[in-house]
């Protein structure tokens, strides 16, 4: 480890991309019953449901609702956006994978953020893992590929969350992500979801009414 003679060193921790993880205990959520078809070309891609507003049945409305709460916590306490805008849930619909299950890389588009709730996430049945998009490459080195003593936000490449039964996550739509391998041999199942945004947006020049 190298020293460094002088301790008197500030770091900030600019052009940060947030994750929000909470906890939604909610209980006799019942959703069978949606077609489920393959969400991608491979074979052992993870399966979608046809229904994309899954959460607009009455009776996932407490459902829908307490994830809105966390979306708006997000959005106005944590991020700090002013209430002439404001989050609406566009889509929502199942994701289902079974035993060598997974998903490809991919963002969601035509949304501002995303996220998903879990229902039965069972050991070992695969993480959400996020990258630098392809979009927007943040690498500290771009040109180079030094090895990493030790890994922190600054110089990540991958950071993964293993998610439990009940926890809410929501993200930037536009964040690099996928579903890894489901090593388990039981189903895991989750609800995913899009917000976009509404409301007044002010410029000088550029005012716009969503």
């Amino acid at each position: 480890m190298w020293t460094l003679i002088s301790t008197e060193v500030k770091i900030e921790n600019i052009f940060s991309t947030p994750i929000y993880i909470s906890k939604i205990e909610i209980e006799n959520l019942n959703f069978d019953g949606f077609k489920m078809v393959k969400a991608g070309r491979t074979a052992n891609h993870v399966y979608a449901s046809e229904d994309q507003q899954v959460l607009k049945k009455a009776k996932f409305k407490k459902l829908e609702n307490e994830i809105d709460q966390h979306m708006r916590h997000f959005y106005y306490n944590v991020l700090q956006y002013a209430d002439n805008t404001y989050p609406e849930m566009s889509t929502s619909w199942m994701v289902q994978s079974s035993q060598n299950e997974q998903s490809d890389w991919h963002e969601h588009f035509n949304s501002i953020f995303s996220g998903v709730f879990y229902l039965n996430v069972p050991n070992n049945s695969g993480n959400i893992t996020f990258s630098l998009t392809s979009y927007d490459d943040r690498k500290l080195i771009r040109v180079l590929n030094p090895e990493i003593q030790t890994e922190n936000p600054y110089n990540t490449r991958l950071y993964s969350v293993t998610p439990q039964d009940n926890t809410v996550i929501i993200f930037p739509s536009s964040l690099r992500h996928k579903v890894e391998r489901n090593c388990s041999n039981q189903k895991r199942v989750s609800i995913a979801f899009n917000y976009f945004i509404k409301g007044d947006f002010l410029s000088h020049t550029a005012n716009l009414s969503i």
